[in-house]
């Protein structure tokens, strides 16, 4: 089964980001750990991480702002 708003990001990080972050991936529209690496990468080049990696460790986590534990914003 395929996603039509996973395919229309899949498209997006493929044409902003493919280039620059140094893969591209399927536009299938499924979900899965290629898309969840190329959103991790490109989240890193606009936090302006240089080293950027799709598994741990990750400098993501120290540039993100603490987590909210309010239950209001769940």
């Amino acid at each position: 089964m395929t996603d039509e708003m996973v395919r229309r990001a899949q498209v997006f990080v493929n044409a902003a980001y493919g280039s620059r972050i140094g893969m591209t991936i399927a536009e299938d529209g499924k979900t899965g750990w290629p898309t969840m690496y190329a959103l991790t990468r490109a989240l890193q080049l606009e936090l302006g991480i240089a080293t950027r990696r799709s598994t741990p460790p990750w400098t993501t986590d120290s540039r993100r702002g603490p987590a909210s534990t309010n239950a209001e914003h769940l």
